[in-house]
């Protein structure tokens, strides 16, 4: 069922006459079916993925702006678009500790800024 999902997807890209000429893994969990989309491409192309240049980004971006300056007792808010449920558990079996998730609206968030 994924394999005909993902082909369904990537339908307009199999099917041009053209080869792509690198694949950009633009969601976190499209790593986890590279394997899949190397077999399912008919040609060889690069899968990049973007994680690790934007993870090393938001490092230099913390350290330069002081905010990985935390203090002992520094508190975290988690925020997500999606299902509080599923996010706050997921959260939580990383933290091992419970955490509160608020829901916020993107129209919202950038309504404000």
């Amino acid at each position: 069922r994924l394999e005909q999902m993902v082909t369904d997807y990537l339908a307009p890209i199999l099917h041009t006459p053209r080869p792509i000429q690198a694949l950009i893994l633009g969601c976190t969990h499209y790593p986890i079916i590279r394997p899949l989309l190397q077999r399912l491409l008919p040609w060889p192309a690069p899968l990049l993925d973007p994680a690790l240049p934007a993870v090393r980004a938001l490092q230099q971006m913390v350290q330069t702006t002081g905010l990985a300056a935390c203090q002992p007792r520094s508190s975290m808010r988690f925020c997500c678009t999606g299902q509080t449920t599923h996010f706050a558990t997921a959260v939580s079996s990383w933290l091992r500790q419970p955490v509160q998730v608020e829901q916020v609206r993107l129209q919202s968030v950038l309504l404000s800024h």
